[in-house]
């Protein structure tokens, strides 16, 4: 869901992207739409993220991360994984000290329709 969250910029199951009642609801019942911003390389992957079915959800066959970081998902493409686990791999971007990035708190909850989850 977080995954999903940094690419589409906001969270798949909430009442304003689902029309339910409740975020929790929606994460029951809503079926997943991307919008044009979320790359076709990561589909696959957050669709197998958010598979409702525990027993068939990535991430949940035995294997942890590993199931999610797998080479058969292009997303992860040009991503040096061992890089990653060793702590070496390139910043891609640092961020300026003292600029803020975030939206302003209103324009979170704007974009946030239920803060109680």
């Amino acid at each position: 869901c977080c995954l999903f969250e940094l690419l589409a910029g906001f969270n798949p199951f909430s009442c304003k992207h689902t029309g339910l009642q409740t975020r929790n609801e929606g994460t029951r019942r809503a079926q997943v739409k991307f919008t044009k911003h979320v790359p076709s390389s990561a589909k696959q992957l957050l669709n197998a993220l958010l598979d409702r079915n525990v027993k068939t959800r990535l991430g949940c066959q035995g294997k942890g991360v590993e199931e999610v970081i797998s080479p058969k998902f292009h997303f992860w493409r040009g991503i040096d994984m061992t890089r990653i686990r060793r702590g070496n791999h390139p910043v891609p971007w640092l961020p300026e000290k003292g600029v803020i990035y975030a939206a302003s708190q209103s324009e979170m909850l704007e974009n946030d329709d239920d803060p109680n989850g």
